[in-house]
């Protein structure tokens, strides 16, 4: 029995095959040495070999689906007849069966303790009788054969054990057919020119029309130069307060910066307080205490409650007494002050009434942060449009312009005569990332 391929390269060639003919490219008695040499030395619990095979080639073969055919018109209701049926044809127009069972009383060759613990345990044939068809139906493949695994039990069972004499203790488990294929296969290396495919209509619908003045053009541009400029030409003074960017050994392609094009376009410079991180570099925030930390229980409670007596009416303020209590004209006259109806005060040891209602001043410190607000919004916003606009060239690629464009062009919607789009691959820590999962500073570059 000869080899023609490599256990991995038969990997990828298997797969479930349907459309098959009454035709093999190889003698049945190799398919036989096949399936003998997969049961002889496949693996299973405490090396039972638990499993047991039989091969079925054309007539026998076409019995048993015959068999499968009687089934499914008896245990299905008619609209699943009406689907299961033109399969169960299919099958039967293959080449052969390779049935597989499991020999419960293999495991009575064991010691006691063994038993129990394969009693314990049942799925472990099941994943014996698993690796035994895998290799079974991958080596099939790779002598050329098509191959689908079915699973018609318990329906056939008892057809299948009176027809070829099934011992009671074997169980039937799948149905591997086989037969020379009626297509090529199919291959799984994608298409590199297949068109680019949305995740839903409101992201096809939503993507933005790129027109020559726009700022969203304007970004795009602005990458393209950067990517197609020459990687020995140093970085411009612009960008020089950015991380520098490094390129593997023989890569001539360039990194560009999403922060980069950031500071070219909307002229944002970098923060150097925040180039850390959020948590560095940033003054703190409490008010410093110079006095030494006390807790609750260290502290003298009756010096401090001595002092508060002696703050309440200090020698400054000017105390009156009313209807023999005790009152600080400065601090009612600061309520005065809040009130917008006029409270009552006292002067010189008299009842007035005061009337005005005083408006705040306004702080000049609220509209300074309503400011740095509103900019720092705005840069956001900014910074946002430059990343947008590095995943679009990562999913869909920039224009690269040779000459004179038309109308049609710079707005997006095809490629002029002569240009091309090239797509980009995203780069964060100097490894290539997904661009919707690029955080922090990340770059692109020109793909492979």
């Amino acid at each position: 029995m000869a080899y023609t391929m490599s256990f991995l390269e038969a990997t990828k060639v298997r797969r479930s095959t349907v459309a098959l003919t009454n035709t093999s490219p190889i003698s049945d008695d190799t398919i036989v040495n096949i399936v003998g040499h997969a049961v002889k030395y496949g693996p299973s619990p405490f090396h039972v070999q638990s499993c047991r095979v039989i091969v079925l080639f054309k007539k026998e073969h076409e019995k048993l689906w015959d068999f499968g055919k009687e089934s499914v018109m008896t245990t299905m209701p008619p609209p699943m007849q009406a689907t299961i049926l033109p399969k169960v044809a299919e099958y039967r127009a293959a080449y052969g069966t390779v049935l597989f069972f499991e020999d419960n009383t293999a495991a009575a060759v064991l010691p006691p303790p063994l038993q129990g613990l394969m009693a314990k345990y049942p799925d472990w044939n099941e994943h014996s009788s698993g690796m035994a068809q895998f290799i079974v139906w991958t080596a099939l493949c790779a002598e050329g054969l098509g191959c689908s695994l079915q699973h018609y039990q318990p329906g056939i069972s008892a057809a299948v054990q009176k027809e070829w004499n099934v011992p009671e203790n074997w169980s039937l488990r799948s149905q591997l057919v086989f037969g020379t294929p009626t297509a090529p296969r199919k291959s799984h290396i994608k298409n590199p020119n297949t068109p680019p495919r949305y995740c839903s209509d409101r992201c096809r619908n939503h993507r933005p029309r790129l027109s020559a003045e726009s700022i969203e053009r304007q970004i795009e541009d602005t990458f393209v130069e950067l990517l197609s400029a020459d990687p020995s030409v140093p970085t411009p003074p612009s960008a020089v307060r950015y991380p520098k960017t490094k390129t593997s050994k023989g890569d001539s392609r360039r990194l560009v910066l999403c922060s980069e094009v950031e500071h070219l376009v909307f002229n944002h410079l970098p923060d150097p307080a925040r180039i850390y991180g959020r948590q560095k570099n940033r003054p703190k925030r409490g008010v410093k205490d110079e006095a030494e930390w006390k807790s609750v229980d260290m502290e003298d409670r009756s010096a401090v409650s001595h002092q508060d007596s002696n703050d309440s009416y200090s020698s400054d303020d000017d105390v009156s007494e009313v209807a023999g209590v005790p009152i600080r004209l400065s601090s009612l006259q600061s309520s005065s002050q809040r009130s917008e109806l006029g409270t009552a005060g006292t002067r010189n040891g008299s009842l007035t009434t005061s009337t005005e209602t005083l408006q705040p001043p306004a702080s000049p410190l609220v509209s300074t942060e309503l400011e740095a607000r509103r900019a720092g919004q705005q840069r956001a916003e900014e910074r946002e449009l430059v990343r947008q606009a590095a995943r679009r060239g990562v999913a869909f690629g920039f224009i690269v312009r040779r000459g004179t464009d038309d109308a049609q062009s710079r707005t997006g919607q095809k490629p002029p005569a002569g240009e091309e789009r090239r797509k980009c691959e995203a780069v964060q820590n100097g490894r290539v990332v997904e661009a919707s999962f690029a955080k922090g500073e990340w770059g692109v570059r020109w793909q492979e």
